[in-house]
């Protein structure tokens, strides 16, 4: 899924069975990541040119938060939760 909101770009996909979302703004080159439950070097991928400001845990199954030391020890943001 893809949603463009003016300025505001959300995507999602599937990793490890877990329905995990990007949100970008495009303008200010910032990202919040949402539930990355695996694959922490895709995930990168994805973040790739953006400023990553929090990843956001929407609760606490393993399937959505497994990426996240990886993340913290590449990008070192803000885990809200």
């Amino acid at each position: 899924m893809e949603a463009d909101h003016e300025n505001f770009l959300i995507k999602s996909w599937y990793i490890f069975r877990n329905e995990t979302y990007i949100l970008t703004d495009e303008n200010k080159n910032k990202a919040v990541y949402i539930d990355p439950g695996a694959e922490p070097e895709r995930i990168a991928s994805h973040i790739k040119g953006f400023d990553l400001v929090a990843i956001l845990i929407t609760h606490g199954h393993y399937d959505h938060w497994s990426a996240v030391p990886a993340l913290l020890e590449k990008f070192g943001t803000e885990v809200i939760s």
